[in-house]
């Protein structure tokens, strides 16, 4: 038998329901504006907690700069983060420990010259004026030197702070985040001036 392959045998017509078609093309746009939106509310949402994980912490930090630059040596930093911020709010702890064992012991001094000078003003009474010139100079000498050595270690935790701030400057584009690293700086930075006129004053 003899078939011819390029005979044309008959047509077979396959029809496809437009309304069908259009039902579901609604139904894909709906669900791809169903995800969209859900996609930009999980976006959003994101954002919103990311922003907050590093705002918050940050706006702490703020708050104890401007806390220990009114004198306030009587607080603790809790920041875990797991980053730049959390180890900048231990060397803050460390700082604010620093300070306040500093300013103890320089209290303690303080009573304890009191005290002293109680006794050298009796005995400087009955030495020659120029014997009395030269015990003050001395005492004024150890107390220079003591605030010196006081005023290089805290200007050692002021640099770490500083420079700290100065890399999350970089590392931060957010404008309210980078406005407290900035005031974070201008306090280590008025410590710094404040620590330069105190060694003045005994020079």
């Amino acid at each position: 038998i003899f078939i011819d392959l390029y005979q044309r045998w008959g047509t077979v017509r396959i029809g496809f329901s437009k309304k069908s078609l259009m039902q579901e093309i609604k139904r894909n746009r709906s669900n791809l504006i169903i995800i969209s939106l859900a996609s930009l509310l999980l976006a959003g949402i994101a954002s919103s907690l990311l922003a907050g994980r590093i705002s918050g912490p940050i706006r702490e930090l703020s708050e104890g700069a401007l806390s220990i630059s009114r004198g306030n040596l009587n607080q603790k930093l809790i920041i875990r983060t797991g980053d730049e911020i959390e180890e900048l709010s231990k060397i803050f702890n460390r700082m604010t420990q620093d300070l306040a064992k500093n300013r103890d012991q320089q209290r303690r001094l303080i009573e304890q010259l009191s005290q002293k000078n109680v006794l050298l003003k009796r005995e400087i009474e009955a030495r020659e004026q120029l014997e009395s010139e030269l015990i003050k100079i001395e005492r004024l000498r150890a107390l220079g030197e003591m605030s010196g050595g006081v005023a290089h270690d805290f200007n050692n935790i002021l640099g770490a702070i500083l420079g700290r701030s100065q890399l999350l400057l970089e590392k931060v584009d957010t404008p309210s985040i980078k406005r407290g690293i900035e005031i974070i700086e201008k306090a280590a930075l008025d410590g710094a001036e404040t620590v330069r006129r105190v060694s003045l004053i005994h020079i």
